[in-house]
């Protein structure tokens, strides 16, 4: 997460295959969210951005 935004830019894939497995662990995605939760601006400072991070089982089920 280190990367500066044009780093970010020239190294971004486009993926085409979606799978239900990541290539990176589910720690790693709650920080990413819970990062960009705390960091992404809201309308008038309302803070109502809310997430719902499904992972496993209950990934599979929805």
């Amino acid at each position: 997460m280190a990367r500066d935004f044009k780093e970010a830019l020239r190294h971004r894939r486009t993926y085409y295959h979606i799978t239900n497995s990541s290539p990176i662990s589910d720690e790693q995605i709650k920080e990413i969210i819970d990062f960009a939760v705390m960091n992404v601006p809201s309308a008038f400072n309302s803070q109502s951005t809310r997430i719902v991070l499904l992972l496993g089982k209950n990934h599979e089920r929805l």
